[in-house]
């Protein structure tokens, strides 16, 4: 089952942050669930929703989603990897992978070949599991990199994992120029 991108390695991390950020969530506009592993856009209030595309060059993104914290319709604190989407919550915020070093296991959607290090991928976006609070998404490899926003670096290998026909590969983002790390193009 897709679980979307999980964070494996922080590689020079900002001082104790472990590469994570917390941003305000746009409730008025996010009334679907954000997944964990879901990537996430900063809009133009400064705050952040899920984002529907597969990130490119041209459409950069902020992170990927990894919890929550807000305050429920009946004013109950709540914890949680998934936001659930409903208007009447307050205190949204969500915490996000920003480290353009970061690394990230994630379920491809073909079958490993070590001619595949270092090519482009791009994410299918799926809806997540109510039950589990994990994304659904996915990677599809592409035969070149492109203007995809990810490239694969390797394949956990454990005798199973390796000849998988859905295996879990590493992926790192392609340039850091894909993050929108608070720059002029929020809400693009």
């Amino acid at each position: 089952m897709a679980y979307g991108m999980r964070p494996t390695q922080v590689a020079g991390a900002g001082y104790n942050t472990g590469g994570f950020e917390e941003f305000p969530i746009d409730v008025s506009a996010q009334t679907t669930n954000i997944w964990n592993g879901d990537i996430v856009k900063l809009v133009a209030t400064g705050e952040i929703e899920r984002d529907g595309d597969s990130p490119t060059e041209a459409a950069p993104t902020l992170g990927v989603f990894v919890g929550c914290r807000y305050v429920d319709p009946d004013g109950r604190p709540t914890w949680n990897q998934k936001y659930v989407g409903n208007t009447s919550n307050t205190e949204a915020y969500g915490m996000v992978c920003t480290d353009p070093n970061m690394t990230f296991l994630i379920q491809s959607d073909t079958a490993w070949a070590e001619t595949q290090r270092g090519l482009g991928a791009i994410i299918t976006v799926a809806s997540g599991s109510d039950s589990t609070g994990n994304s659904g998404n996915s990677l599809v490899i592409t035969s070149g990199a492109g203007d995809t926003a990810l490239r694969i670096i390797g394949c956990p290998k454990d005798g199973e994992n390796e000849t998988s026909s859905t295996p879990n590969v590493i992926v790192k983002w392609q340039t850091p120029e894909i993050l929108l790390y608070n720059n002029d193009e929020a809400g693009s």
